[in-house]
């Protein structure tokens, strides 16, 4: 077989094997701490996605999950804390016969920025494979369910995957029966865009604490909640790390109607009235830091 015809081969039955799914980062747009519930604090949080930004998972399904990951897979990060090891030992006990595929995971999502990287690879990962197993939507939610015993965040991914919703809306600890489609998001809320600045790495747990030393009362859940909302952690993260102020206040610069943080930080965001509006940001706010939208391309200048 002449070389050129049997690299043709060798591409086809590669890709053939080959499945290449986008685990995409997300933006709480609102986050209220409305109480406890044991040990942890029960939310009310608007969820979006920013589909620019993701982390690529490769799936080879010609190979075995393989427990020793590559090198270039994450860094730092134990086996035992690795969220898709995690997420390949929950599918084995789901069905222990079924296959799952090997995966590289190539990372975009900023660690530590409150993007939710880990567990949107693993609700990738645990949708994909569910996929390949043709599994019907009942069994998907039952198996969802149980989701949040890896990882309070993946629920709302899997959420998304099932039921294709852009806009989510939590109350309660991060159950997926505490999950709903939010519906109430008008046209302009859409003209989001996320700031990171890569040298802001902060600790989720760090905040939570800050926040348990410096809390007076829980807020009071709300039936319009995006309506006068807030984000009950960013004073806290502003408290271990100022810099998020400056961050902040460039994004307002620019005329956004709304400037928060996102989650537990360090990741911002701003909301423009309109997308021009917003593309005009991005321009100039791309000049200090990494900025996504949708469906702005990434523009990259570090500080």
């Amino acid at each position: 077989m002449p070389p050129s015809l049997l690299y043709i081969v060798v591409y086809f039955v590669y890709h053939m094997t080959l499945i290449v799914n986008h685990a995409s980062a997300k933006v709480n747009l609102m986050l209220h701490i409305t109480g406890r519930s044991g040990k942890y604090h029960t939310i009310q949080s608007i969820f979006t996605f920013i589909d620019t930004l993701f982390d690529t998972l490769y799936f080879d399904t010609s190979l075995e999950f393989s427990e020793k990951l590559d090198s270039a897979y994450i860094s730092g990060i134990p086996t035992e804390k690795n969220l898709i090891h995690r997420s390949y030992h929950f599918l084995k006990e789901v069905s222990p016969k079924c296959k799952i595929p090997h995966v590289f995971v190539k990372k975009k999502i900023p660690e530590m920025a409150g993007c939710g990287g880990g567990s949107s690879d693993a609700a990738c990962f645990i949708n994909t494979v569910l996929d390949l197993w043709k599994t019907k939507v009942e069994k998907k939610i039952e198996i969802a369910r149980n989701a949040h015993l890896l990882g309070m965040d993946i629920p709302v991914f899997l959420y998304r995957y099932i039921f294709k919703k852009d806009f989510i809306l939590l109350n309660g600890v991060g159950k997926f029966d505490e999950i709903s489609e939010f519906c109430e998001i008008s046209n302009n809320i859409k003209n989001i865009l996320v700031v990171f600045a890569p040298e802001l790495k902060i600790s989720t747990k760090e905040v939570f604490s800050t926040y348990r030393l410096n809390r007076t009362s829980f807020d009071h859940p709300q039936e319009n909640c995006f309506e006068n909302s807030k984000n009950s952690l960013q004073a806290s993260a502003i408290k271990i790390e100022p810099k998020i102020q400056n961050v902040l206040n460039d994004i307002e610069k620019t005329g956004a109607i709304i400037t928060r943080m996102s989650g537990s930080g360090s990741t911002c965001f701003g909301i423009y009235k309109t997308d021009t509006d917003m593309q005009n940001a991005a321009m100039i706010l791309s000049q200090r830091y990494i900025v996504y939208g949708n469906p702005i391309p990434k523009m990259k200048k570090l500080i």
